[in-house]
């Protein structure tokens, strides 16, 4: 079934977050530390080393150039491997849909990239620990309609519908099976064309609107 393109640019907040943080130096115990303990550290750490690898200390962190090299995130399997496509089969953090748990978040991508890219510069005695987010339950009104109208309903509202899509009524946000799948993120079109790789055609949003 065709895929219909959609603008749709990261959660506002989170942006502002990132480019706050970006504005300075990364710090790695502000910045670096959560992103790795939430997301990394549950398996790879001392008890639990999947693929031999451990992240809770810098000193095996740092074991292996091709997991973190310092200057350079693109040859850095920290970093790279987190931005495969979501059907790859080595993308970093494993996508396990029965524990709803997707890829790394932009914001979180470019802390990484950023940090490793500044020398990757991790405190002497700084360890980490595994993490788990809190659930949050998502608010349409405070989350996700901000996000439509900023960033989506320029060019999918009734005046100027592109792909013959309309985000700004719940009726016409929910009239194509494949835009919207609840319960489903990797099947609907809303979440999936914003993970496609950068030099894909149909990657939303096109490349020269790209914030994501």
């Amino acid at each position: 079934m065709k895929r219909y393109h959609l603008h749709f640019l990261t959660h506002l907040s989170a942006s502002l977050g990132l480019l706050g943080s970006l504005a300075a130096e990364i710090d790695f115990v502000q910045d670096v530390k959560p992103v790795l303990e939430f997301n990394c550290v549950s398996c790879h750490r001392a008890d639990n080393a999947k693929g031999k690898l451990r992240l809770d200390e810098k000193a095996f962190a740092f074991k292996s150039k091709d997991i973190i090299s310092p200057g350079d995130p693109d040859e850095s399997s920290l970093y790279w491997m987190t931005t495969l496509p979501p059907d790859d089969d080595e993308i970093m953090p494993p996508i396990k849909n029965e524990d709803k748990d997707y890829p790394l978040r932009k914001p979180e991508q470019s802390i990484l990239k950023e940090w490793i890219k500044e020398g990757a510069k991790w405190p002497d005695g700084v360890k980490l620990t595994p993490r788990k987010r809190l659930p949050k339950k998502i608010s349409f009104v405070n989350d996700i309609q901000p996000i439509l109208e900023i960033n989506c309903l320029k060019c999918h509202r009734k005046e100027k519908a592109d792909g013959k899509l309309r985000l700004d009524t719940f009726e016409h946000a929910f009239a194509k099976d494949d835009v919207i799948v609840p319960g489903d993120p990797v099947a609907s079109d809303l979440w999936y064309l914003c993970t496609l790789p950068m030099d894909d055609e149909d990657r939303m949003p096109p490349e020269e609107n790209d914030l994501l």
